[in-house]
Protein backbone atom coordinates (compact mmCIF):
# COMPACT_ATOMS: atom_id res chain seq x y z
CA UNK A 1 0.00 0.00 0.00
CA UNK A 2 1.64 3.46 -0.91
CA UNK A 3 -1.29 5.60 -0.55
CA UNK A 4 -4.73 6.19 0.97
CA UNK A 5 -7.26 6.88 -1.33
CA UNK A 6 -11.23 7.06 -0.46
CA UNK A 7 -12.48 3.91 -2.65
CA UNK A 8 -15.60 5.28 -4.08
CA UNK A 9 -14.11 7.77 -6.05
CA UNK A 10 -11.43 5.96 -7.75
CA UNK A 11 -13.92 2.81 -8.03
CA UNK A 12 -16.71 4.92 -9.62
CA UNK A 13 -14.29 6.97 -12.08
CA UNK A 14 -12.61 4.14 -13.27
CA UNK A 15 -15.98 2.39 -14.51
CA UNK A 16 -16.33 1.61 -17.90
CA UNK A 17 -19.28 2.11 -19.71
CA UNK A 18 -21.10 -0.62 -21.54
CA UNK A 19 -23.59 0.05 -24.12
CA UNK A 20 -27.15 -1.87 -23.77
CA UNK A 21 -29.67 -2.32 -26.51
CA UNK A 22 -33.38 -3.29 -25.66
CA UNK A 23 -34.00 -1.40 -23.23
CA UNK A 24 -35.95 1.70 -24.51
CA UNK A 25 -39.84 0.18 -23.39
CA UNK A 26 -39.10 0.67 -20.05
CA UNK A 27 -36.49 3.32 -19.47
CA UNK A 28 -37.57 6.54 -17.90
CA UNK A 29 -35.79 9.00 -15.50
CA UNK A 30 -35.38 7.24 -11.82
CA UNK A 31 -36.82 3.36 -13.52
CA UNK A 32 -35.28 0.20 -12.36
CA UNK A 33 -32.25 -1.11 -14.55
CA UNK A 34 -30.28 -4.07 -13.70
CA UNK A 35 -26.59 -3.75 -15.29
CA UNK A 36 -24.61 -1.20 -13.49
CA UNK A 37 -22.84 1.34 -15.66
CA UNK A 38 -24.72 -0.41 -19.03
CA UNK A 39 -26.48 2.91 -21.32
CA UNK A 40 -29.00 2.99 -23.90
CA UNK A 41 -30.59 5.53 -25.78
CA UNK A 42 -34.22 6.67 -25.87
CA UNK A 43 -34.22 9.15 -29.00
CA UNK A 44 -32.35 11.59 -28.16
CA UNK A 45 -31.60 11.05 -24.70
CA UNK A 46 -28.62 8.73 -22.93
CA UNK A 47 -29.36 7.14 -20.14
CA UNK A 48 -27.14 5.06 -17.85
CA UNK A 49 -27.98 2.28 -15.10
CA UNK A 50 -26.44 3.82 -11.48
CA UNK A 51 -26.88 2.75 -7.90
CA UNK A 52 -28.92 5.11 -5.96
CA UNK A 53 -30.52 4.37 -2.20
CA UNK A 54 -33.18 1.84 -4.00
CA UNK A 55 -31.34 -0.06 -5.80
CA UNK A 56 -30.18 0.53 -9.55
CA UNK A 57 -32.07 2.82 -12.00
CA UNK A 58 -31.29 4.74 -14.97
CA UNK A 59 -30.90 8.79 -14.86
CA UNK A 60 -30.47 10.84 -17.35
CA UNK A 61 -26.77 11.53 -19.11
CA UNK A 62 -27.61 12.81 -22.37
CA UNK A 63 -26.19 15.85 -23.86
CA UNK A 64 -23.00 18.08 -23.34
CA UNK A 65 -22.11 17.62 -19.27
CA UNK A 66 -19.36 19.99 -19.82
CA UNK A 67 -21.93 22.89 -20.90
CA UNK A 68 -24.67 21.84 -18.30
CA UNK A 69 -22.59 21.03 -15.51
CA UNK A 70 -26.09 20.60 -13.04
CA UNK A 71 -26.72 17.38 -13.00
CA UNK A 72 -31.02 15.92 -13.14
CA UNK A 73 -32.12 14.11 -10.05
CA UNK A 74 -33.71 11.24 -9.09
CA UNK A 75 -35.86 10.27 -6.85
CA UNK A 76 -34.75 7.86 -4.24
CA UNK A 77 -35.98 6.69 -1.36
CA UNK A 78 -34.45 6.29 2.24
CA UNK A 79 -36.65 4.24 4.35
CA UNK A 80 -36.39 3.72 7.85
CA UNK A 81 -34.47 0.63 8.77
CA UNK A 82 -37.33 -0.25 10.94
CA UNK A 83 -40.62 0.19 8.27
CA UNK A 84 -43.96 1.53 10.16
CA UNK A 85 -41.45 3.29 13.22
CA UNK A 86 -41.05 6.98 11.52
CA UNK A 87 -42.17 8.14 8.37
CA UNK A 88 -40.53 7.36 4.87
CA UNK A 89 -38.08 9.91 3.29
CA UNK A 90 -37.17 10.76 -0.24
CA UNK A 91 -34.04 12.37 -1.23
CA UNK A 92 -32.50 13.61 -4.22
CA UNK A 93 -29.94 11.53 -5.82
CA UNK A 94 -27.15 12.74 -8.63
CA UNK A 95 -25.78 10.68 -10.79
CA UNK A 96 -22.76 10.06 -9.03
CA UNK A 97 -24.87 7.90 -6.88
CA UNK A 98 -24.73 10.10 -4.01
CA UNK A 99 -27.01 12.15 -1.78
CA UNK A 100 -27.16 15.81 -2.58
CA UNK A 101 -26.08 17.86 0.38
CA UNK A 102 -25.71 21.73 0.44
CA UNK A 103 -24.71 24.20 3.57
CA UNK A 104 -27.36 26.80 3.95
CA UNK A 105 -26.19 28.89 6.74
CA UNK A 106 -23.43 27.50 8.07
CA UNK A 107 -25.38 24.37 8.55
CA UNK A 108 -25.47 20.87 6.56
CA UNK A 109 -28.91 20.28 4.33
CA UNK A 110 -30.07 17.50 2.57
CA UNK A 111 -32.08 17.66 -0.86
CA UNK A 112 -35.27 16.37 -1.18
CA UNK A 113 -36.75 14.92 -4.37
CA UNK A 114 -39.28 18.37 -4.35
CA UNK A 115 -36.15 20.11 -5.02
CA UNK A 116 -36.49 22.17 -1.42
CA UNK A 117 -33.34 21.07 1.38
CA UNK A 118 -33.96 20.00 5.17
CA UNK A 119 -31.40 19.94 8.07
CA UNK A 120 -33.43 17.63 10.10
CA UNK A 121 -34.71 13.87 10.25
CA UNK A 122 -37.60 13.14 11.27
CA UNK A 123 -36.83 9.63 11.87
CA UNK A 124 -35.87 9.01 15.38
CA UNK A 125 -32.60 7.23 16.69
CA UNK A 126 -35.03 3.85 17.70
CA UNK A 127 -35.46 3.49 13.97
CA UNK A 128 -31.88 2.33 13.69
CA UNK A 129 -30.10 -0.42 15.05
CA UNK A 130 -28.66 0.43 18.15
CA UNK A 131 -25.08 -0.90 17.83
CA UNK A 132 -24.71 1.66 14.63
CA UNK A 133 -26.00 4.04 16.90
CA UNK A 134 -23.94 3.77 19.69
CA UNK A 135 -21.11 3.78 17.05
CA UNK A 136 -22.30 7.02 16.19
CA UNK A 137 -22.51 8.55 18.79
CA UNK A 138 -19.26 8.01 20.28
CA UNK A 139 -17.73 9.51 17.71
CA UNK A 140 -20.04 12.30 17.90
CA UNK A 141 -18.81 12.44 22.06
CA UNK A 142 -15.52 13.30 21.05
CA UNK A 143 -14.21 16.16 22.59
CA UNK A 144 -14.41 19.08 20.30
CA UNK A 145 -11.35 21.78 20.42
CA UNK A 146 -11.47 25.21 20.05
CA UNK A 147 -9.14 25.04 16.61
CA UNK A 148 -7.10 22.68 16.25
CA UNK A 149 -3.88 22.74 18.55
CA UNK A 150 -2.12 19.69 17.61
CA UNK A 151 -2.86 20.75 13.88
CA UNK A 152 -1.00 23.45 12.00
CA UNK A 153 -2.86 23.80 8.93
CA UNK A 154 -0.91 25.34 5.31
CA UNK A 155 -3.91 25.76 2.56
CA UNK A 156 -2.87 25.48 -1.10
CA UNK A 157 -5.87 26.04 -2.90
CA UNK A 158 -5.53 26.54 -7.26
CA UNK A 159 -7.98 28.79 -8.16
CA UNK A 160 -9.46 25.98 -10.47
CA UNK A 161 -11.25 24.33 -7.44
CA UNK A 162 -14.40 25.13 -7.82
CA UNK A 163 -15.09 28.13 -5.02
CA UNK A 164 -18.04 26.63 -3.43
CA UNK A 165 -16.83 23.14 -2.93
CA UNK A 166 -13.41 24.79 -2.04
CA UNK A 167 -15.18 26.66 0.63
CA UNK A 168 -16.90 23.60 2.24
CA UNK A 169 -13.97 21.27 1.93
CA UNK A 170 -12.16 24.13 3.84
CA UNK A 171 -15.13 24.28 6.49
CA UNK A 172 -15.01 20.62 6.59
CA UNK A 173 -11.30 19.92 7.28
CA UNK A 174 -11.53 22.72 10.21
CA UNK A 175 -14.57 21.12 11.94
CA UNK A 176 -12.92 17.36 11.33
CA UNK A 177 -9.50 18.68 12.89
CA UNK A 178 -11.67 20.03 15.98
CA UNK A 179 -13.00 17.01 16.74
CA UNK A 180 -10.32 15.01 16.00
CA UNK A 181 -7.71 16.96 17.85
CA UNK A 182 -7.34 14.19 20.96
CA UNK A 183 -6.96 11.46 18.75
CA UNK A 184 -3.53 12.50 17.27
CA UNK A 185 -0.43 10.96 18.56
CA UNK A 186 1.44 14.38 18.17
CA UNK A 187 1.00 17.41 16.95
CA UNK A 188 1.89 17.89 12.93
CA UNK A 189 1.88 20.24 10.00
CA UNK A 190 -0.75 19.92 7.61
CA UNK A 191 -0.83 20.57 3.75
CA UNK A 192 -3.94 20.67 2.37
CA UNK A 193 -3.67 20.87 -1.11
CA UNK A 194 -6.82 21.40 -3.64
CA UNK A 195 -6.20 21.11 -7.53
CA UNK A 196 -8.02 20.12 -10.48
CA UNK A 197 -7.49 18.60 -14.18
CA UNK A 198 -6.37 22.67 -15.08
CA UNK A 199 -3.65 22.77 -13.05
CA UNK A 200 -1.75 19.60 -14.79
CA UNK A 201 0.50 21.81 -16.67
CA UNK A 202 2.16 23.14 -13.21
CA UNK A 203 0.90 20.73 -10.75
CA UNK A 204 3.87 18.73 -9.99
CA UNK A 205 6.18 21.17 -9.82
CA UNK A 206 3.60 23.01 -6.79
CA UNK A 207 3.35 19.38 -5.08
CA UNK A 208 6.86 18.90 -5.00
CA UNK A 209 7.15 21.72 -2.21
CA UNK A 210 4.89 19.39 -0.16
CA UNK A 211 5.90 15.61 -1.15
CA UNK A 212 8.63 13.62 -2.52
CA UNK A 213 9.46 14.27 -6.67
CA UNK A 214 7.94 10.64 -7.45
CA UNK A 215 4.63 10.75 -5.04
CA UNK A 216 3.87 14.51 -7.24
CA UNK A 217 4.31 12.88 -9.98
CA UNK A 218 2.32 10.20 -8.81
CA UNK A 219 -0.49 12.41 -7.40
CA UNK A 220 -0.83 14.33 -10.81
CA UNK A 221 -0.88 11.16 -13.52
CA UNK A 222 -2.99 9.44 -11.42
CA UNK A 223 -5.51 11.68 -9.83
CA UNK A 224 -5.53 14.72 -11.95
CA UNK A 225 -5.64 13.23 -15.36
CA UNK A 226 -8.79 11.16 -14.62
CA UNK A 227 -10.43 14.33 -14.73
CA UNK A 228 -9.50 14.82 -18.90
CA UNK A 229 -11.58 11.54 -19.28
CA UNK A 230 -14.83 11.54 -16.70
CA UNK A 231 -17.46 14.55 -16.22
CA UNK A 232 -19.90 14.68 -13.39
CA UNK A 233 -22.54 12.60 -15.15
CA UNK A 234 -20.23 9.68 -15.84
CA UNK A 235 -19.40 9.62 -11.53
CA UNK A 236 -16.35 11.73 -11.69
CA UNK A 237 -17.73 15.33 -10.02
CA UNK A 238 -17.73 14.08 -6.19
CA UNK A 239 -14.00 14.48 -6.41
CA UNK A 240 -11.45 12.67 -3.66
CA UNK A 241 -8.72 12.89 -1.40
CA UNK A 242 -5.53 10.96 -0.46
CA UNK A 243 -3.36 11.56 2.49
CA UNK A 244 0.29 10.66 2.97
CA UNK A 245 3.03 12.36 5.04
CA UNK A 246 6.34 13.70 3.85
CA UNK A 247 10.24 13.04 5.56
CA UNK A 248 12.28 16.10 4.62
CA UNK A 249 15.32 16.30 3.90
CA UNK A 250 16.03 18.21 7.44
CA UNK A 251 14.57 14.89 8.52
CA UNK A 252 11.85 16.37 9.42
CA UNK A 253 8.15 15.20 8.97
CA UNK A 254 5.01 16.94 7.03
CA UNK A 255 1.48 15.58 6.26
CA UNK A 256 -0.56 16.71 3.57
CA UNK A 257 -4.34 15.94 2.09
CA UNK A 258 -4.25 16.49 -1.38
CA UNK A 259 -8.36 16.59 -2.54
CA UNK A 260 -8.58 16.34 -6.46
CA UNK A 261 -11.96 17.26 -8.57
CA UNK A 262 -12.97 18.26 -11.79
CA UNK A 263 -12.60 22.11 -12.29
CA UNK A 264 -16.40 22.14 -13.45
CA UNK A 265 -17.97 20.02 -10.77
CA UNK A 266 -21.02 21.60 -9.47
CA UNK A 267 -21.71 22.42 -5.93
CA UNK A 268 -24.53 19.42 -5.87
CA UNK A 269 -21.57 17.00 -6.11
CA UNK A 270 -20.54 18.17 -2.67
CA UNK A 271 -19.78 14.69 -0.34
CA UNK A 272 -19.20 15.68 3.29
CA UNK A 273 -17.52 12.55 4.18
CA UNK A 274 -14.48 13.38 1.58
CA UNK A 275 -12.92 15.66 4.41
CA UNK A 276 -13.48 13.68 7.22
CA UNK A 277 -12.49 10.43 6.04
CA UNK A 278 -9.05 11.43 4.62
CA UNK A 279 -8.53 13.13 7.90
CA UNK A 280 -9.59 9.80 9.88
CA UNK A 281 -6.00 8.45 7.59
CA UNK A 282 -3.85 11.09 9.15
CA UNK A 283 -4.73 10.76 12.89
CA UNK A 284 -3.96 6.84 11.87
CA UNK A 285 -0.74 7.63 10.01
CA UNK A 286 0.63 9.84 13.27
CA UNK A 287 0.33 6.11 15.25
CA UNK A 288 1.83 3.67 12.34
CA UNK A 289 4.32 5.66 9.84
CA UNK A 290 7.50 3.12 10.62
CA UNK A 291 5.20 0.28 9.47
CA UNK A 292 4.64 2.17 6.16
CA UNK A 293 8.14 1.17 5.59
CA UNK A 294 7.63 -2.32 5.61
CA UNK A 295 6.31 -4.42 2.68
CA UNK A 296 3.40 -7.08 1.76
CA UNK A 297 2.79 -9.51 4.08
CA UNK A 298 4.65 -7.81 7.36
CA UNK A 299 2.71 -5.04 6.67
CA UNK A 300 -1.05 -6.58 6.28
CA UNK A 301 -0.38 -8.32 9.69
CA UNK A 302 -0.31 -4.86 11.39
CA UNK A 303 -2.15 -2.78 9.46
CA UNK A 304 -5.21 -5.06 8.05
CA UNK A 305 -6.98 -3.20 5.12
CA UNK A 306 -10.68 -3.31 6.80
CA UNK A 307 -9.36 -1.34 9.53
CA UNK A 308 -7.36 1.36 7.56
CA UNK A 309 -10.90 1.94 4.98
CA UNK A 310 -13.29 0.17 7.10
CA UNK A 311 -12.10 2.43 10.47
CA UNK A 312 -11.66 5.73 8.38
CA UNK A 313 -15.44 5.24 6.54
CA UNK A 314 -16.90 4.74 9.89
CA UNK A 315 -15.51 7.83 11.56
CA UNK A 316 -15.42 9.57 8.88
CA UNK A 317 -19.07 9.01 7.51
CA UNK A 318 -20.66 9.59 10.91
CA UNK A 319 -18.33 12.44 11.68
CA UNK A 320 -19.41 14.10 8.57
CA UNK A 321 -23.05 14.45 9.07
CA UNK A 322 -25.35 15.48 12.04
CA UNK A 323 -28.02 12.46 11.93
CA UNK A 324 -27.91 9.06 12.55
CA UNK A 325 -30.38 8.13 9.72
CA UNK A 326 -27.78 10.26 6.98
CA UNK A 327 -25.31 7.77 8.76
CA UNK A 328 -27.06 4.74 7.64
CA UNK A 329 -28.35 5.94 4.46
CA UNK A 330 -24.27 6.72 3.94
CA UNK A 331 -23.41 3.10 4.97
CA UNK A 332 -26.48 1.07 3.40
CA UNK A 333 -25.72 3.34 -0.04
CA UNK A 334 -22.10 2.51 0.24
CA UNK A 335 -23.15 -1.57 0.67
CA UNK A 336 -25.34 -1.57 -2.09
CA UNK A 337 -23.18 0.06 -4.49
CA UNK A 338 -20.25 -2.82 -3.61
CA UNK A 339 -23.01 -5.09 -4.39
CA UNK A 340 -23.56 -3.92 -7.48
CA UNK A 341 -20.28 -3.97 -8.90
CA UNK A 342 -17.35 -6.42 -7.42
CA UNK A 343 -18.80 -7.50 -4.31
CA UNK A 344 -21.39 -9.42 -6.14
CA UNK A 345 -19.48 -12.36 -6.37
CA UNK A 346 -18.75 -12.88 -2.72
CA UNK A 347 -21.11 -15.25 -0.70
CA UNK A 348 -22.56 -13.28 2.10
CA UNK A 349 -25.07 -15.97 3.74
CA UNK A 350 -24.01 -17.14 6.30
CA UNK A 351 -21.59 -15.46 8.91
CA UNK A 352 -18.58 -18.00 8.44
CA UNK A 353 -19.20 -16.34 4.74
CA UNK A 354 -18.59 -12.96 6.57
CA UNK A 355 -15.49 -14.26 8.34
CA UNK A 356 -14.06 -15.38 5.33
CA UNK A 357 -14.91 -12.50 3.43
CA UNK A 358 -12.92 -10.03 6.54
CA UNK A 359 -9.78 -11.70 6.00
CA UNK A 360 -10.05 -11.55 2.07
CA UNK A 361 -10.08 -8.21 2.89
CA UNK A 362 -7.13 -7.74 5.39
CA UNK A 363 -4.97 -6.66 2.14
CA UNK A 364 -5.76 -5.55 -1.72
CA UNK A 365 -3.78 -7.87 -3.66
CA UNK A 366 -5.37 -11.37 -2.42
CA UNK A 367 -8.78 -11.59 -4.72
CA UNK A 368 -10.85 -10.03 -7.28
CA UNK A 369 -13.07 -8.16 -4.59
CA UNK A 370 -10.77 -7.11 -1.59
CA UNK A 371 -10.09 -3.48 -3.17
CA UNK A 372 -13.35 -2.21 -3.20
CA UNK A 373 -15.43 -4.49 0.01
CA UNK A 374 -12.27 -3.44 2.44
CA UNK A 375 -14.36 0.02 2.41
CA UNK A 376 -17.80 -1.00 3.34
CA UNK A 377 -17.03 -4.20 4.86
CA UNK A 378 -14.48 -2.77 7.18
CA UNK A 379 -16.86 0.05 8.20
CA UNK A 380 -19.59 -2.12 9.72
CA UNK A 381 -16.85 -4.11 11.52
CA UNK A 382 -15.67 -1.17 12.95
CA UNK A 383 -19.34 0.07 13.27
CA UNK A 384 -19.70 -2.93 15.69
CA UNK A 385 -15.99 -2.53 17.24
CA UNK A 386 -17.43 1.07 17.93
CA UNK A 387 -20.51 0.50 19.08
CA UNK A 388 -19.74 -2.47 21.42
CA UNK A 389 -16.33 -0.63 23.06
CA UNK A 390 -16.67 2.71 22.01
CA UNK A 391 -13.82 5.58 20.64
CA UNK A 392 -11.81 4.45 23.69
CA UNK A 393 -11.38 1.32 22.30
CA UNK A 394 -10.87 2.00 18.70
CA UNK A 395 -7.92 4.59 20.76
CA UNK A 396 -6.18 1.90 22.43
CA UNK A 397 -5.92 -0.15 18.71
CA UNK A 398 -4.54 2.94 17.54
CA UNK A 399 -2.14 3.20 20.29
CA UNK A 400 -0.83 -0.15 19.80
CA UNK A 401 -0.18 -0.15 16.18
CA UNK A 402 3.54 -0.05 16.28
CA UNK A 403 4.26 -2.58 18.62
CA UNK A 404 1.44 -5.41 17.72
CA UNK A 405 0.35 -7.48 15.15
CA UNK A 406 -3.34 -7.24 14.53
CA UNK A 407 -4.40 -10.54 16.47
CA UNK A 408 -2.32 -8.98 19.62
CA UNK A 409 -3.63 -5.44 19.28
CA UNK A 410 -6.98 -6.66 19.16
CA UNK A 411 -6.71 -8.77 21.96
CA UNK A 412 -4.74 -6.20 23.99
CA UNK A 413 -7.48 -3.78 22.92
CA UNK A 414 -10.75 -5.72 23.48
CA UNK A 415 -9.88 -8.61 24.52
CA UNK A 416 -10.81 -10.71 21.39
CA UNK A 417 -8.55 -12.34 18.84
CA UNK A 418 -8.36 -11.40 15.51
CA UNK A 419 -10.33 -14.91 14.98
CA UNK A 420 -12.65 -14.44 17.75
CA UNK A 421 -13.30 -10.53 17.24
CA UNK A 422 -14.46 -11.62 13.30
CA UNK A 423 -16.49 -14.45 14.67
CA UNK A 424 -18.69 -11.95 17.49
CA UNK A 425 -18.77 -9.51 14.64
CA UNK A 426 -20.42 -11.56 11.84
CA UNK A 427 -23.63 -12.51 12.64
CA UNK A 428 -24.30 -8.45 12.97
CA UNK A 429 -22.63 -7.61 9.75
CA UNK A 430 -24.50 -10.03 8.26
CA UNK A 431 -27.56 -8.70 8.73
CA UNK A 432 -26.57 -4.92 8.04
CA UNK A 433 -25.30 -6.30 4.52
CA UNK A 434 -28.25 -8.14 3.99
CA UNK A 435 -30.73 -6.07 5.22
CA UNK A 436 -28.71 -2.37 3.33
Amino acid sequence: MKKFVTSVFVSVLAISTLQGTSWAASVAEGTKCSKMTTTTKVGTNTFTCSMSPQGLVWHLTSGSPFNSPTPKTSKASAPSTSPGKSATLTYAVGPNNHFIYKYINGVLNRELTNGTYAATDPRPASSFDPIRVAAFNAIHALPVATGHADVQINYVIESSYPAGLASALKSEVESTLSSYDSLFKNPIKLNVIMMTEQDIPTAQTILENYMSPSDAKFEADTFLSRYTKMDYNSGGGTGGGNVWYYQKPDGTTEYYAFFHNWSKAPITSLWPEIASHELTHAVQATYFKSIMYQQGDVQADYLPRNFLEGSANTIGMAQSVTKVGWFSDEANLGIRICKAGTCASVPMKTAANVVTALKGTEDSTSNSYSQDMQYPLGELLYEWIIGTYGMDGYHKILVNLQTMKADQNYQASIGLSKDQLYAAAAPWILKMWNNA
